[in-house]
């Protein structure tokens, strides 16, 4: 897994395995307009559907290699995610 490869920061792995746990491991848009403006409103239905089902803690993954891909972070930024872990 994964997972235990992570470097976890001021983070108890073991804490998340515990809790009510949701996890995305990567979502995409398609980049023509029309979907692009979709995309916050469809990142926040799931947010909103996962913590209806009783998630207490959500993690996702954003892209490093073989391209940082950063398209998430404002929405993530405005959810109040942080990051935990490279």
């Amino acid at each position: 897994a994964k997972r235990h490869a992570v470097s976890w920061r001021d983070f108890s792995l073991a804490d998340a395995e515990r809790a009510q746990l949701a996890f995305v491991e990567q979502m995409a848009i398609l980049p023509d307009e029309t979907h692009r403006k979709a995309s916050p409103a469809l990142a926040l239905a799931l947010l909103r559907l996962m913590t209806s089902r009783g998630a207490r803690l959500a993690l996702t993954t954003t892209v490093l290699k073989p391209f940082v891909n950063e398209a998430a972070l404002p929405f993530l930024a405005l959810v109040g995610a942080r990051r935990v872990g490279e």
